[in-house]
């Protein structure tokens, strides 16, 4: 079965049993990535090419991380309660886990789109392109983030404020909030 733990000394290898690890790695790596391209754009770099690899590129690759450790999330619900692995489908077990985790991965798939606006050409910076491509794109993706923050909080509206699960909960609709206002405080500005 799929949801068996190795025996002690065994080589055999179950995917499902470390998407978790993978999960954290993924974020810690994008994190990684966000924090070189943040920290090269407040130093004076001099190369035009090293400033491009060191922002752009990351700023690139960032999102890309925090897509597949937001895929793995999902993946991971998707198979609670279940032993066939599938790419997509229904919840197994928690509709609320399912909307949640799928509503986090549509928005990290927005980022995706809104981080790639460094790498296209400065001719084709239009008002109408930078509109498609950075800022409609991260102000979905952030609506995204607080929605799927608003099912966490809602599924979790049991718990008390003593518990580490709800400043989980409080803290991950902050940050999507954060997110939503930074989105939508950059539209006048361009």
């Amino acid at each position: 079965s799929l949801y068996e733990l190795p025996k002690r000394g065994s080589v055999d290898y179950r995917f499902r049993n470390t998407v978790a690890f993978w999960i954290a790695v993924s974020f810690v790596e994008g994190s990684l990535l966000f924090m070189c391209g943040a920290i090269t754009s407040i130093v004076e770099v001099d190369d035009d090419w090293m400033r491009r690899a060191l922002v752009e590129y990351a700023y690139f690759a960032g999102p890309i991380f925090f897509t597949i450790g937001a895929y793995l999330g999902f993946f991971e619900v998707l198979h609670l309660g279940r032993v066939r692995v599938r790419l997509f489908g229904f919840p197994g077990t928690s509709v609320e886990a399912y909307w949640g985790s799928l509503l986090y991965f549509l928005g990290a798939l927005c980022f995706n789109i809104s981080c790639s606006d460094g790498l296209l050409p400065s001719k084709s910076q239009s008002r109408g392109v930078f509109w498609a491509v950075y800022w409609t794109p991260s102000t979905l993706g952030s609506a995204c983030f607080v929605l799927a923050a608003l099912i966490e909080f809602k599924h979790n509206s049991h718990v008390r404020c003593s518990t580490p699960v709800f400043w989980l909960c409080f803290w991950y609709l902050l940050g999507a909030l954060l997110f939503l206002l930074a989105s939508i405080a950059g539209w006048p500005h361009q």
